[in-house]
């Protein structure tokens, strides 16, 4: 529980006055290239001075709202979503402008270690009523109309892993995330179960050794319906899958299940990325440092 001062929250809470969120973002490698705000149409854009250093800024108009109580809304302290439409974003630079939307900005990882400083104003005398800093955590969740990030308050970096990037040979995405760009669906397949245990069942399944290794097998009948595991070994020979942790009860015979592709995180591996004969180059992706020196290397 966290306690605010009564005429803060007086001034914040007032059903009648008319708010709007600053949002400035400062990027790893520059500060407040891109900024929104919540206006009326009428009063036409908003210039704000935020003492951030950058001097006087103008922010676009867009919908106006009265306080965030009149809806419900509460007012965030440790974390929260944040939900932007994926807006078409004009980028200056010194090789003149280039149109882009902010989707594309995501999938090029922009939002990596990214800070958002948050102003509420008082559109009556333009007065910043409060002033928040947040982080983005995670890989940004993308539709074709929508950006949806993950923010915690800035006092969360004392807990966060440190450094968000791994200096590692091994790609720091998430098999299938928004960053890695391949379709789950696209590498899944369904079977069925001839024999099995807690930890292992074979299968019809013809693909070569190890394509299932460290992929996800999860069971859609039988008895452990529900049950998420991370494939340990896959062996051809018998279409036989295991994987470390025993499932509650024995895998009987034609019990279903679908099991996508793994990934040891190798360059290699995602530079021909599936079944042989249809491998993709998915290297463009690779978040990782494969040039790295083995531990044994003799400088």
């Amino acid at each position: 529980m966290k306690d605010i001062d009564p005429r803060f929250a007086s001034a914040l809470f007032d059903e009648r006055r008319e708010i709007a969120d600053a949002f400035v973002w400062r990027f790893a490698y520059a500060e407040a290239v891109f900024r929104t705000v919540d206006i009326s149409p009428d009063r036409g854009s908003l210039t704000l001075d935020v003492a951030d250093g950058d001097g006087p800024q103008v922010f676009e108009p867009l919908p106006v709202r009265r306080s965030p109580m009149q809806t419900g809304g509460d007012l965030q302290v440790d974390e929260m979503t944040l939900e932007l439409p994926n807006v078409e974003i004009l980028i200056s630079d010194a090789g003149g402008p280039e149109q882009t939307c902010l989707a594309d900005l995501s999938l090029n990882r922009v939002f990596d270690n990214c800070e958002l400083w948050v102003y509420q104003v008082n559109l009556r005398n333009l007065g910043v009523m409060t002033h928040s800093r947040w982080d983005v955590v995670g890989a940004p969740t993308i539709s074709r109309s929508e950006v949806s990030l993950q923010l915690h308050s800035a006092f969360g970096r004392c807990v966060r892993r440190c450094p968000n990037t791994v200096i590692q040979a091994g790609c720091n995405n998430a098999l299938y995330d928004a960053f890695c760009g391949l379709n789950r669906a696209t590498y899944t397949v369904t079977s069925s179960a001839i024999t099995g245990t807690r930890t292992t069942l074979t299968s019809a399944l013809a693909q070569a050794d190890n394509y299932f290794d460290l992929g996800q097998i999860e069971f859609t009948s039988g008895r452990n319906i529900g049950a998420v595991m991370t494939v340990g070994k896959h062996l051809n020979a018998s279409g036989r899958l295991s994987w470390n942790i025993p499932v509650r009860h024995d895998v009987a015979p034609g019990d279903r299940f679908t099991v996508c592709a793994g990934c040891p995180k190798t360059w290699a591996k995602c530079a021909a990325f599936g079944p042989p004969g249809f491998e993709v180059d998915n290297s463009g992706h690779y978040r990782g440092f494969p040039n790295i020196p083995v531990p044994e290397s003799i400088l």
